[in-house]
């Protein structure tokens, strides 16, 4: 039985057809698997395994009120208006910066970064 906050990415290689779903633990893991799902349906479309895909993923999360009457499900996941692809680039886009940037040496750079990104109070808007 799914609790408040569980998160699942679903993924779909070829549409029409229903979603693949998985839990995942926290938006890295969701990240990791959205990237190796998307990964793996090129892989397959390169080597000819299948002459062609239209794949469609994302991130949910249950909520045990989404329409404010008391009715369960589960609805895309958003972050301050941002849904799992915009949270992706962003990451993408510090760590690009952080490797590009030298760091003062014994200076645990993906600690920070890790930091930054998860932090709650963060603003991703920016």
């Amino acid at each position: 039985m799914p609790k408040q906050g569980d998160l699942k990415v679903w993924h779909i290689p070829q549409v029409p057809m229903k979603p693949f779903e998985v839990p995942v633990k926290n938006i890295e893991e969701a990240i990791l698997i959205l990237d190796v799902l998307a990964n793996y349906d090129n892989f397959q479309f390169k080597h000819h395994i299948k002459p062609d895909y239209c794949n469609v993923q994302g991130l949910i999360v249950y909520d045990e009120n989404f329409d404010g009457e008391g009715h369960a499900d589960w609805v895309e996941w958003y972050d301050d208006g941002n849904d799992i692809q915009d949270v992706k680039e962003k990451i993408e886009d510090i760590k690009r910066t952080v490797k590009e940037t030298s760091c003062p040496e014994g200076l645990d750079v993906r600690k920070s970064v890790e930091e930054a990104i998860y932090n709650k109070d963060r603003n991703l808007g920016n």
